[in-house]
Order: structure tokens, then C-alpha cells, then sequence
């Protein structure tokens, strides 16, 4: 949900369609991604999330609260605010679970080796 380049000045303020960046964290290190003008003016916005490591970050982007200091202002989900319609998440029930009830060790156990 938040690739090094999302929330950064090019994403958000490019002029173009494409934004280009190659430090992304994660394999791929080089990535292209629609500008956020581009993402806004969309008809139809689809928002994928999955895994009990993007709870947080989905309770994030859908609360009203932008208060707290685990609540970035560049939240990339949070930036998309369609010109018209709403944006349609697909979570699966890790992603789509509060925070504060999932167990201290949550992450861990989806991510255990088998």
C-alpha cells in the first residue's frame, strides 16, 4: 500500500500520466505507477489489500481520524478522492480486521515457514 514513491512529490504533482521510481523497498526496486490526477479522475477505482500486515494501514486510510502519529498525512489510499464515485476495496478478512483485535503475534503467525 505504500511503495517508497506513492506520497512523494512526483506522484502527486506530475503533470504526467506515469510516474517513474527506482527505489521502491520491495522487489521490484524500479516501478511505474499511474499519477494520483490520473488515479482521481478514474471512473471506477479498485483498492486491493491482503494480509494481516496491511490492517493497520487499511483502518488508516478508511477512518476519519488523520490525527495520531501513526497516521500519515501520505497515507497513498487516503489521497484517493475520486471526482466522481468512490473507490472499491477488496480485503480479505486479515486485511479488513481492527488493529486492536488481532492478537500481538498476528503477523508472525501468517508469516510462519512451513
Amino acid at each position: 500500500m505504500r511503495p517508497s514513491f506513492h506520497g512523494s512529490a512526483s506522484w502527486t504533482s506530475s503533470p504526467q500520466w506515469l510516474v517513474l521510481a527506482g527505489d521502491s523497498p520491495r522487489p521490484p526496486p524500479e516501478r511505474i505507477a499511474f499519477a494520483l490526477h490520473v488515479i482521481n479522475s478514474a471512473s471506477n477505482i479498485a483498492i486491493l489489500a491482503t494480509g494481516v500486515d496491511k490492517a493497520k494501514a487499511v483502518h488508516l486510510a478508511v477512518s476519519d481520524s488523520s490525527d495520531g502519529p501513526d497516521a500519515p498525512a501520505s497515507l497513498p489510499a487516503k489521497m484517493v478522492q475520486p471526482t466522481h464515485g468512490k473507490p472499491v476495496w477488496f480485503l480479505d478478512k486479515a486485511a479488513a480486521s481492527s488493529p486492536e483485535a488481532l492478537p500481538d503475534d498476528a503477523y508472525e503467525q501468517q508469516h510462519r515457514e512451513y
